[in-house]
């Protein structure tokens, strides 16, 4: 009797860390569930964690550009950003982005989004970027 009070207690308590973990780092598993968080957000602070120059050929409507090979740049726009407003961050496939998030949530962001399969995905899946190369250009 008492093994199967243990064992429940810790499937319980599994379960709870577990479901705490997901909604904690604000688990996001589709390209469409991440547009549609993004579009309803207001004021959604949106974070390219690629290069300058990745960022300049397109990047999502309203993104700021994060370089994580410059620290002082780094430091400095996370410090301008609100820990409290969603934040939304994108890579090409999640390597930089992941990195980035992790500094986010290290620094206390409460609202984390990371765009599954990163910004390929995003293309992908039929999203618009804009271009800085011509005006204005959507892609």
């Amino acid at each position: 009797m008492k093994n199967i009070l243990v064992k429940t207690i810790t499937t319980a308590t599994f379960i709870f860390v577990a479901t705490t973990f997901l909604f904690a780092q604000n688990n996001i598993t589709t390209v469409s569930e991440f547009a549609a968080v993004l579009k309803a957000t207001k004021n959604p602070q949106i974070l390219d964690a690629r290069s300058p120059e990745e960022f300049a050929i397109n990047h999502i409507e309203g993104a700021i550009n994060i370089n994580l090979k410059d620290s002082l740049s780094l430091e400095k726009i996370l410090a301008s950003l609100q820990k409290d407003y969603p934040t939304f961050a994108y890579s090409i496939n999640n390597g930089r982005s992941n990195v980035l998030t992790n500094k986010l949530r290290a620094k206390g962001f409460k609202t984390v989004y990371e765009l599954p399969g990163g910004l390929a995905n995003w293309v992908g899946s039929g999203n618009a970027l804009v271009s800085t190369k011509s005006k204005n250009a959507k892609i």
